[in-house]
């Protein structure tokens, strides 16, 4: 979470909130702003942070601005994703109505 907060592109694992709220990287559309480590083996961390560092590179040598949209992606979709409204509204349609709905049938 506090690397959306801050727009930094988040490598990890496929599991967890990340699967919920980060979306792969795509190199051709530059859509995206997480690069999975999959398979999850030496290999696939070595293609997930592969991507980043290029990305990084290009835009310190030479002022590709790719990092800078999936930085700015990031930090967009954090907030909207990560919310405290978003996040209350999740709680509330996917914990909260299923138990009270299971509530109303015992009763």
């Amino acid at each position: 979470m506090k690397a959306k907060d801050n727009g930094n592109p988040n490598v990890a694992t496929c599991g967890g909130g990340i699967m919920e709220h980060g979306l792969q990287y795509n190199p051709q559309t530059g859509e995206g702003d997480t690069f999975f480590i999959d398979p999850y083996d030496p290999r696939g961390l070595y293609y997930a942070l592969a991507q980043p560092v290029k990305l990084y590179y290009d835009f310190v040598l030479d002022h590709d601005e790719k990092w800078l949209r999936i930085r700015k992606t990031n930090f967009e979709r954090g907030k909207m994703d990560l919310g405290i409204r978003t996040m209350i509204q999740k709680y509330h349609d996917l914990a909260f109505m299923p138990i009270m709905a299971e509530e109303r049938k015992a009763a």
